[in-house]
């Protein structure tokens, strides 16, 4: 396994939004197309450069070295429990390329690690997880710094939380609480001014809320049964933020727009399982049952 050296963020940002042609408008319908063929695809991750890393729940992560790459390098292989909802469940890479996975290992433990040179190094030991709602998508902030979610572990007691981590801390480091009160949030998305939406699953018959990780507001609830399984923001303005939130059990990716309340915008898709990401050109991907499609062209900015 090779994890590529740093690259120049700020030149290709800078590069690609140059290149990103107008976003379609809510109205308009998208059309999506085939990426690659994967299961239990849990995080998309699209890379300034081009590349587009995906992670998958029975402990591997892979790389495609463009959206044109017509098949996927393997970089990890973490020894995973997948027992219930367990497995690897959220990958994040910093501004110099390092990898870090969050996942179960074989004594059900959740860890966050550094993943490269085929080694992996724990930066924070986590709860014990359960059978279900461990939460474990794992994104990074402006700063750098580790943003994960633990769900209420089910039978461990409302934990509900979302933690700041240092990536250069060590197994015993103390997370920063960020805000609590949560279901099982691992629908989430963070933007360039770390406002951290999030789509939380919920319990029973209880609304399924969409608020904000980072500060634990609440700004309405979904109008429709979606269970959450991933958020990405498409745009942002003083005004309206605007996500995509794909469903496991509607198995729908819908078009939600955020004011002082919640209203669905616009389906998208009706094959959304896992996972969905606004890639840096503008694309957006998801992942189905067994593959990850992507949109023709740029849904968000």
């Amino acid at each position: 396994m090779v994890i590529t050296a740093a690259f120049a963020m700020v030149g290709v940002l800078t590069a690609c939004q140059s290149a990103i042609p107008k976003p379609k408008s809510a109205s308009d319908k998208v059309v999506f197309t085939k990426l690659v063929a994967a299961a239990d695809v849990v995080s998309i991750e699209g890379l300034p450069d081009g590349r587009i890393r995906y992670a998958q729940r029975t402990g591997t992560i892979s790389e495609l070295t463009s959206r044109r790459a017509d098949k996927s390098i393997g970089l990890v292989q973490l020894p995973v429990d997948t027992e219930d909802q367990r497995g690897l469940l959220g990958m994040a890479t910093d501004e110099t390329g390092r990898l870090f996975a969050s996942w179960v290992d074989t004594k059900g433990v959740l860890l966050v690690s550094l993943v490269e040179s085929g080694l992996s190094t724990t930066v924070w030991t986590g709860p014990q997880t359960a059978a279900k709602a461990n939460g474990g998508h794992m994104v990074m902030d402006s700063h750098g710094q580790l943003v994960i979610a633990i769900g209420d572990l089910s039978q461990g007691g409302a934990r509900g939380v979302f933690y700041q981590l240092n990536p250069n801390g060590d197994a015993t480091q103390t997370p920063k609480v960020l805000s609590k009160g949560w279901n099982n949030p691992f629908a989430y998305d963070i933007t360039g001014l770390d406002h951290l939406w999030v789509a939380d699953n919920s319990p029973g018959t209880q609304p399924e809320r969409i608020g904000r990780g980072d500060t634990g507001n609440i700004i309405g609830t979904l109008s429709i049964k979606t269970a959450p399984a991933g958020l990405a923001v498409l745009s942002e303005t003083n005004e309206v933020t605007t996500v995509a939130v794909c469903g496991f059990v509607s198995q729908r990716l819908d078009r939600w727009q955020i004011t002082d309340k919640v209203a669905l915008a616009q389906p998208l898709a009706t094959n959304c399982t896992t996972a969905v990401t606004l890639l840096p050109d503008g694309r957006l991907a998801y992942a189905t049952m067994d593959s990850i499609m992507i949109s023709t062209e740029p849904v968000g900015h």
